[in-house]
């Protein structure tokens, strides 16, 4: 049972074969195809990885890092999330869709083609993000701001924006 109970805690598997077992280190997939994330809700675990086509759908997080999780295809739908940092993920075509974040700061976290839509932002920052033709609409922020993030093609369309700042973040046609 000790045993047992060790392997599950250090996240380990046996593998029995003929009568004879075997421990073996699960190595995590770093890459995630077509593999939808619909009502899974996760906290204190970190997510990394290439996502390609696989949508988070209704499944909050709490205290769960997003590191070297780049992402193409895939939105984040009705998710909400609070203390969700963002490091080196970059994103292509995946748009935020009613997903209020709360303490999400982006770092080194380049956004390209992927619009926030009634997506509330509350203490996350922009810091050395760049934005490409990323539109937010209806997306209220508040307390952050962008810290040397340029912005290119990414206006705020009926969003508002409280106790914003924005620090050496050029932006054009935004």
């Amino acid at each position: 049972l000790w045993r047992r109970i060790e392997t599950f805690a250090a996240n380990k598997t046996e593998i029995i074969h003929s009568g004879r077992s075997k421990r073996q280190v699960l190595i995590p997939n770093v890459l995630s195809v077509l593999n939808p994330t619909v009502l899974s809700p996760y906290m204190f675990s970190p997510v990394f990885g290439l996502t390609i086509l696989g949508p988070v759908v209704l499944s909050p997080s709490l205290f769960s890092p997003l590191i070297l999780n780049p992402s193409v295809l895939s939105p984040y739908v009705i998710s909400p999330a609070v203390g969700m940092p963002f490091i080196l993920s970059p994103y292509v075509l995946s748009p935020y869709v009613l997903s209020p974040l709360v303490m999400a700061p982006f770092i080194l976290t380049p956004y390209v083609l992927s619009p926030n839509v009634i997506n509330p932002y509350i203490l996350s920052p922009l810091i050395l993000s760049p934005l490409v033709l990323c539109p937010d609409v209806l997306s209220p922020m508040v307390l952050g701001g962008a810290i040397l993030s340029p912005a290119v093609g990414s206006p705020a369309l009926f969003s508002k924006s409280f106790l914003m700042a924005s620090v050496l973040s050029p932006s054009v046609l935004s």
